[in-house]
């Protein structure tokens, strides 16, 4: 696969979940999607570089046509547009989540980094023992429950970094479709800023790369930790997203 051949697979998925075409990503005019679903959420707005695409609730359509027609397509996401948006959500008991998405490039050298480390792969048959052996607990105690809920069943592929029999970090990749998969990553606070995190990305994203998988990876606006993981491990950014939520563990 090249570069541009994994952009434009990451728009078709995203397009599909938007209810839109790839190519209104590249277009130089901002589109507004409507829909009526309770379940959909209420507000997205997502930009490539481009054209900024917008899927939102009829409630907001007119609004949202309106702001759009104002700006060209990445604008629609600084500082003073976004004090805009959060302001009409909240008529609506809406917040705001801000995050980007970052994909690799296949031209970028990935040298494995297990002789610096202790890298195992977590085969798929051996998943759910290694989430019983309290990771939960471990690596989020204060939100044990919700992360059981929310992670187990999407994992495939896990790589995780082990001192002795602790497990210091690990990488997932959670399937969206048969030919990508999104990247989580989590470090012991005691042993961030060791190079953990970035040695689990790229093993995990030759893994991945090596089967055919685009593998990609989104954070909050604000994390620029998970930011400079993603660029030490030969991902670039790729596109930037906005989107509503009454729950704040949704951010980003």
């Amino acid at each position: 696969m090249t570069n541009r051949e994994i952009r434009h697979e990451m728009m078709k998925y995203l397009a599909d979940s938007f209810g839109c075409k790839a190519d209104d990503f590249l277009s130089d005019v901002n589109k507004v999607y409507s829909h009526d679903d309770s379940e959909d959420q209420f507000f997205r707005m997502m930009c490539f570089g481009n054209a900024a695409v917008v899927r939102a609730h009829e409630e907001i359509c007119d609004w949202c046509k309106d702001f759009v027609s104002k700006y060209i397509g990445f604008r629609c996401f600084d500082g003073g547009q976004m004090s805009l948006i959060c302001r009409e959500l909240a008529k609506y008991d809406y917040i705001v989540s801000c995050g980007q998405g970052a994909i690799p490039d296949v031209n970028f050298i990935r040298k494995s980094k297990d002789g610096l480390y202790n890298l195992r792969i977590i085969n798929k048959n051996e998943i759910q023992k290694f989430y019983s052996n309290d990771i939960y607990g471990s690596f989020y105690p204060d939100d044990k429950e919700w992360h059981m809920l929310n992670y187990e069943d999407e994992t495939e592929y896990i790589v995780a970094n082990y001192e002795k029999d602790k497990v210091t970090g690990f990488a997932t990749a959670g399937r969206c479709t048969d030919n990508i998969y999104e990247l989580g990553i989590e470090t012991l606070p005691e042993y961030q800023q060791k190079g953990i995190a970035t040695a689990l990305t790229v093993e995990l994203t030759n893994l991945l790369l090596n089967m055919d998988i685009i593998p990609f990876v989104g954070f909050a606006w604000s994390n620029i930790a998970s930011k400079n993981t993603a660029i030490k491990s030969g991902y670039v950014m790729s596109y930037s997203n906005m989107g509503s939520s009454r729950d704040s563990r949704f951010m980003g």
